[in-house]
């Protein structure tokens, strides 16, 4: 990625179906640490190259946010489904990574408040019980409490710690 942005790749591009750099980037799921970080180079660097963190896509409007709450919000369910559990360990990572690439997204620059095509910001693709659990999207265990749920943190989702 370095060597394509370096020798002046369009950080703009987009492929067959619409989507940018950035969006490719946030459905990446790293589960080691070395992989993680080797994500927020990736990031850096379409930063450092002024990529638009705001892009979105052609059919749904989606930013690349947008993409991570709906990860993560897949992500929470499942870990509450007792006949799909995941491994708690795999469980752990994959949620905890997802939760630090929207802050990492949101420190480069991403809006939280962009609506989609049917008008939804990022936070309100993830079940309100989990919106503690994001406060770089606005999340918090007031909101979750006035939207009528119970907070349900990354760290005590059910299976995650059974």
């Amino acid at each position: 990625l370095a060597l394509l942005l370096d020798g002046k790749a369009d950080v703009h591009c987009q492929d067959g179906q619409g989507r940018y750099l950035v969006h490719l980037w946030s459905w990446n799921l790293p589960k080691s640490r070395t992989s993680a970080k080797e994500e927020l180079k990736k990031l850096s660097l379409l930063a450092r190259h002024r990529a638009d963190m705001n892009s979105q896509l052609p059919a749904t409007g989606d930013t690349a946010l947008h993409v991570l709450a709906r990860i993560f919000n897949a992500l929470s369910r499942r870990t509450g489904d007792e006949d799909r559990r995941i491994d708690s360990k795999d469980c752990e990572k994959f949620l905890n990574n997802t939760s630090i690439r929207i802050q990492m997204l949101a420190d480069a620059g991403a809006s939280v408040s962009i609506r989609n095509s049917v008008g939804q910001v990022p936070l309100e693709l993830v079940e309100a019980r989990f919106w503690p659990s994001l406060k770089a999207l606005g999340g918090s265990a007031a909101a979750a409490a006035a939207a009528g749920y119970a907070a349900v943190s990354v760290q005590s989702a059910a299976s995650c710690t059974s």
